[in-house]
């Protein structure tokens, strides 16, 4: 193993996590910092009221969760997506949601270039004025994305069908501690409320500054520029963020990083 990485992404990644991380000659500290939970909307029967009309012109999924915890609430998941083929088109924030939706039989008709909130943006230009637009996402998901739909034009329905928590206890102070101690070569990052998590845990326990000033002698990755500039609002800096938004990326990346 070329070094030990600690990733912090939810434990039902855990088992895919580890073994991509081992696959590539990492040791994995595996630790979340965040948790998924199943959030019910009750906006949601609307939603699926809409899709069976045939009202909604656009339907978007944000994350492989989005699309995991939306198929778990659907009464018959078949109809469901007879109605998204037959009456919406549906984009996919990037190719594991794509692939999570085409599974079950949804046909993707837009995926942008870049796997972001922008990116889905890219696509839809003009082309929303008058239409509506639904977006299944986690209760945290940036206002962004609504705001400038609705400055485009659309009639937008945001409908959230999870939530994120943040675990505390012994495993994740352990890691910080590991962090400050010098026990971890490599951190992966994959969004911004991992991020705060980390970091107020850090605080609680009154090491943020030492932990701080140790990830500038580690290597640190960031899943897209908004991780990135979090981590940096925190006084981070030499930041790794690979090309793509994927979290295979960011591991190939820190491992470069902390072979050389």
């Amino acid at each position: 193993m070329c070094g030990v990485v600690g990733i912090m992404r939810p434990s039902r990644y855990a088992r895919e996590s580890l073994l991509f991380a081992e696959s590539i000659g990492l040791d994995a500290l595996l630790v979340p910092m965040i948790e998924v939970e199943e959030y019910l909307d009750e906006g949601f029967e609307g939603f699926l009221g809409r899709v069976f009309r045939g009202d909604s012109d656009y339907v978007i999924f944000t994350s492989v969760n989005g699309v995991e915890f939306t198929l778990k609430r659907v009464g018959d998941g078949m109809e469901f997506v007879r109605a998204l083929n037959d009456h919406s088109m549906v984009a996919a924030i990037g190719p594991r949601t794509a692939e999570a939706l085409e599974r079950v039989g949804v046909r993707v008709a837009l995926l942008p270039k870049v796997y972001s909130s922008s990116g889905l943006l890219d696509l839809f230009e003009r082309r929303v004025s008058g239409g509506c637009v639904e977006i299944l996402r986690s209760t945290h998901g940036a206002p962004m994305l609504v705001d400038e739909l609705l400055a485009r034009g659309a009639e937008v329905h945001e409908t959230c069908v999870y939530t994120l928590t943040r675990p505390v206890g012994e495993e994740q102070y352990g890691l910080l501690k590991k962090v400050l101690e010098g026990g971890v070569d490599g951190l992966a990052f994959t969004s911004t409320m991992m991020v705060h998590n980390f970091m107020k845990t850090a605080l609680e326990i009154g090491i943020l500054d030492g932990v701080v000033e140790r990830m500038g002698e580690i290597s640190v990755g960031a899943i897209g520029t908004p991780t990135a500039r979090t981590l940096e609002g925190y006084g981070v800096k030499g930041i790794i963020v690979p090309e793509r938004s994927l979290f295979k990326d960011l591991l190939m990346a820190l491992k470069e990083s902390i072979s050389r």
